[in-house]
């Protein structure tokens, strides 16, 4: 039987709160190594506040941290300010440990895998130039913990799919929110829930979530009818992206809106869709 290996992150009893607002009320997690994780939970419930905490970036008002010795964190805000760049090069290389030079090819490496317009300026790149830039920066030092907020946001289906890739082949724990549902279902296989202040851990990925939502007994199990349309949403998603396929898709750095996401049917949890505790994986806290 192999040996018992502990968490790479834990927290216990974490509280937060903003004015009046108690957002954390005894939040416990633990994150093992090579985790997939995708946090969900309604809007305003903290999500992003969550990864900020594990990023080290905004301390709770009160629990524990415990982090194992040499673990290294990496973190891509859903909204990065790449305003002190000239070039997008440059806001890749900003993640390395060392700026002497001697880590460069780890720059080239990432621009070339992730196709990024390494000379464009940021203020007039693209939202997914941008995006693909800020990924690569969380990424170029393969951090033990990968903390991600909306990573798909802005980018084109061939660079979503190659980063579903790169986290199925990632060798440290990653944790994603997305509102993105087909992008969580096939990156997690673990899924944090965080509903009213607390956090629930299920050992199973985000396709599972809707089970295990209607298990806790806080919500009415889904009607026939709207497992159809659930059915029927899923599957034009699927021939929306069969279809992108054979036909190719637009790149990042095209004329499309920063705003722009995935085209065609929708398969993400939108402002009325997929249950009210469930609208929370739109962008935002």
């Amino acid at each position: 039987m192999p040996a018992f290996e502990a968490p790479v992150y834990t927290l216990k009893g974490i509280k937060i709160r903003f004015g009046s607002k108690q957002l954390f009320e005894d939040v416990e997690l633990y994150i093992n190594r090579g985790d997939k994780i995708s946090l969900v939970g309604r809007n305003g419930s903290g999500k992003s506040t969550l990864l900020k905490i594990i990023a080290g970036i905004i301390e709770p008002d009160d629990g524990e941290i415990f982090i194992q010795p040499n673990v290294k964190i990496g973190y891509m805000p859903q909204d990065a300010d790449l305003s002190g760049f000239k070039t997008l090069r440059e806001a890749v290389a900003a993640g390395l440990d060392k700026h002497d030079g001697s880590e460069d090819y780890k720059t080239d490496m990432w621009i070339e895998q992730l196709e990024i317009a390494a000379d464009a300026d940021p203020a007039t790149a693209s939202g997914g130039e941008r995006r693909k830039a800020t990924l690569a920066r969380a990424l170029i030092e393969e951090p033990d913990i990968l903390l991600l907020d909306e990573p798909t946001n802005h980018l084109d289906m061939p660079t979503i799919e190659k980063l579903e890739k790169i986290i199925g082949g990632y060798g440290g724990a990653v944790v994603v929110i997305s509102h993105d549902r087909r992008f969580l279902t096939n990156i997690s296989r673990t899924t944090f829930w965080l509903d009213r202040g607390t956090l629930r851990r299920n050992n199973k990925g985000f396709g599972s979530f809707e089970e295990w939502q209607d298990r806790t007994g806080n919500h009415r199990p889904k009607t026939s009818q709207q497992k159809n349309r659930r059915r029927n949403r899923v599957a034009a998603q699927r021939r929306h992206r069969t279809a992108q396929t054979q036909h190719g898709t637009p790149a990042a750095s095209d004329s499309a809106s920063p705003g722009t996401q995935r085209t065609g049917p929708p398969d993400r949890l939108g402002k009325h869709g997929y249950r009210k505790y469930a609208v929370a994986l739109q962008t935002g806290d």
